[in-house]
C-alpha cells in the first residue's frame, strides 16, 4: 500500500475490506470456489477498481505542506490548489480576511487539510 498511498496515509476501511476479500477468496481450497473467482478477469477488474479508489481517495495533509508563512505574515500555497472551483496558483499572498474560494485560508494555520489530486491542482475538499 505505501507505494500508492502518501507516507503516512492509509486506505479508507472500505478498500481494506475490498483487499481482504480478494485476499480470503485466494485462500479458498475448493476448486469450484476457485474456479468460479480466481480467473484473471475477475481480479483484474477488482483490482484495477481498487487502486482507481486508492488514487481518488482523499489524503489529510498538514497546512504546512500546503501553505508557506511569508516573511511579511501572509501565507502562500506552495502549488496549485483548488478549492470551491477556483484555482489558485502556487506562491500568491493570501493576508488574513482575504478570502479565497468563501474559504480565508489564514484563519486555518496549523489545522489539516483533506483534499485530492487532480493532475498538478490539489483540490481541497475539508478542513479539521
Amino acid at each position: 500500500m505505501g507505494l500508492i498511498t502518501r507516507e503516512g496515509s492509509s486506505p479508507s476501511p472500505g478498500i481494506i475490506t475490498r483487499l481482504a476479500d480478494i485476499s480470503n477468496v485466494a485462500n479458498i481450497n475448493t476448486e469450484t470456489y476457485r474456479n468460479q473467482y480466481l480467473t484473471p478477469n475477475t481480479l483484474s477488474k477488482a483490482v484495477k477498481q481498487i487502486v482507481a479508489e486508492l488514487i481518488t481517495t482523499s489524503m489529510r495533509y498538514n497546512f504546512s505542506e500546503i501553505f508557506r508563512e511569508n516573511s511579511n505574515g501572509s501565507i502562500s500555497p506552495l502549488m496549485r490548489i483548488r478549492v470551491g472551483g477556483v484555482t489558485l496558483g502556487e506562491g500568491i499572498e493570501m493576508s488574513a480576511g482575504v478570502a479565497f474560494g468563501g474559504v480565508d485560508f489564514y484563519q486555518f494555520k496549523g489545522h489539516e487539510i483533506e483534499a485530492d489530486q487532480d493532475g498538478e491542482i490539489l483540490v481541497i475538499k475539508a478542513i479539521y
